[in-house]
């Protein structure tokens, strides 16, 4: 599978070509599943659009030939590459390494956060207490999207990336084509571009459900001020329950969704972020402003709120 930005839509014919060495493999895409409902607009050719692309890897498999079609291109030993390209002769434009997936048990809990973009604001503190809340409910592991941060937000990130080696992971990011990166001015495009700055993260969150299949058994994609608690007992405690509900009903479940309820602030100006909330809204919000518990091996794609594809019957209720 490979994730990226096109514009293009997805009813063009595609191909799947993979490097091994001199030995070419070609697969048409089986499907291209756009990371955005149509029924939301903005989905215009002139913008770009996120897809996630499906090669089928029998064929992969099966279809070599002797051809590398990569002028001047050596692949380390044991590497393979991979293009997307219209014609199995064509030269390709773009290139992804593929690394073999980790050989890890898939259990326990990842937690996303999305492309974090504040070079002038300092979210140190925030940005600290969120990662022990998360660690704390009993989190197994920690995907960080940076696009730009405040440099006393990066030593928090290097700090906190030296004693939790093995769980908290930071992978930078940018935007794709010609969309702006200088940090200021890509501040300004998301003040001014909302729904575009929407379309973008999907990339990260589906970026993070494919780097926890064979890490994670569940994957919750956060916001910085968002915090799944459970009522009583861990996160641990809490996928524990549910599985056992689900397991008495005889359903399987895409995606463990909660009601999102707001909390405010008790004390203006108060230094901590989280720790200061003496109030909370009489009722919550559902729908879209839900957060989910996703389950990696039932669901293919997903949004900010909720799995938009699945490996289950995609009319249930439950995707």
């Amino acid at each position: 599978m490979v994730k990226g930005d096109l514009d293009i839509i997805s009813e063009i014919p595609l191909i799947c070509k993979v490097w091994t060495g001199q030995t070419v493999s070609t697969a048409q895409v089986q499907s291209a599943d756009l990371l955005w409902y149509k029924e939301w607009g903005w989905t215009s050719r002139d913008r770009l659009q996120a897809y996630l692309l499906s090669c089928p890897a029998a064929d992969l498999g099966r279809r070599k030939t002797k051809d590398p079609g990569l002028p001047n291109f050596v692949l380390p030993a044991g590497q393979r590459a991979l293009a997307i390209v219209q014609d199995t002769c064509e030269r390709p434009s773009n290139l992804l390494l593929l690394n073999e997936p980790e050989k890890e048990r898939s259990e326990g809990l990842a937690v996303c956060l999305k492309g974090l973009s504040f070079p002038d604001k300092d979210i140190s503190r925030d940005l600290a207490e969120w990662i022990e809340i998360q660690f704390a409910l009993g989190v197994s592991r920690i995907v960080l999207y940076i696009l730009d941060v405040h440099w006393r937000t990066r030593l928090v990130i290097k700090e906190y990336s030296r004693l939790y080696q093995q769980k908290l992971q930071v992978i930078p990011i940018s935007l794709p084509g010609n969309l702006p990166n200088t940090p200021k001015l890509r501040q300004h495009f998301f003040k001014m571009k909302v729904n575009q700055k929407r379309q973008n993260e999907v990339l990260a969150y589906n970026d993070c459900l494919m780097r926890n299949i064979n890490k994670a058994k569940y994957v919750a994609l956060l916001d910085l001020d968002e915090v799944i608690v459970p009522t009583e007992g861990s996160l641990t405690d809490l996928i524990l329950n549910l599985e056992q509900i689900s397991y008495e009903k005889q359903e399987v479940y895409d995606s463990y969704c909660f009601q999102n309820f707001y909390f405010f602030t008790k004390q203006e100006g108060s230094v901590s972020t989280y720790f200061s909330n003496g109030n909370r809204s009489s009722s919550g919000t559902s729908g879209e402003f839900m957060k989910c518990l996703h389950a990696v091996q039932q669901v293919r794609t997903v949004h900010n709120h909720l799995p938009i594809h699945c490996f289950s019957d995609e009319e249930s209720d439950n995707c």
